[in-house]
């Protein structure tokens, strides 16, 4: 044929590396804001319930403060990680859709022919399958940055309530099996 094979993979990383490892960075500042909330509630409450003197009272404001800075960037962070990513499958829907019309256009009328029931064949990659392998692309931060938030939450849970939190793990790897049917 003459013509160069390419994978769509490796067109993707090429076109799309930078979007990818800067999502990735998102991600792990999504993370850390979204345990760093929590704590500084912790804080404010522990501080709350202390019986603060005058000198103590901007350790206070700065708790809330930080809190406020904390909640604000989290929820910024949120929205252009999911403006980025959204644009990311845009892009990759558009270029698989592309593709796949590109490639049907190039088809001869014999090789059009030979397809059963060729437009919903067509209709039905354009539509069902490109969506698949979109969604499947764009939730692969979810791979690695889910089990690291159960690693962080499960570290945070054991300075919490230290060993008593083995109760809660095992009760939750027992649910895995009845969740799954």
């Amino acid at each position: 044929n003459g013509k160069e094979e390419h994978s769509i993979a490796k067109l993707f990383w090429r076109t799309e590396s930078y979007n990818i490892i800067y999502l990735g960075i998102l991600a792990i500042i999504r993370i850390v804001l979204s345990f760093t909330g929590p704590l500084l509630i912790g804080s404010v409450v522990n501080y709350i319930q202390g019986d603060p003197e005058i000198e103590d009272v901007t350790k206070g404001l700065y708790l809330i403060i930080g809190l406020s800075i904390v909640l604000i960037l989290n929820c910024i962070i949120n929205s252009h990680f999911d403006y980025k990513n959204e644009l990311m499958k845009l892009r990759l829907k558009s270029a698989l859709t592309l593709a796949v019309f590109s490639h049907s256009m190039g088809l001869t009328v014999v090789e059009w022919y030979q397809f059963e029931s060729n437009e919903s064949q067509l209709t039905t990659i354009i539509q069902v399958d490109i969506d698949r392998s979109v969604n499947i692309i764009s939730n692969i931060h979810s791979l690695w940055s889910l089990p690291l938030q159960i690693i962080i939450a499960f570290v945070l849970l054991y300075f919490q309530v230290k060993i008593a939190f083995v109760a809660g793990v095992v009760l939750i790897i027992c649910m895995i099996p009845i969740n799954a049917v």
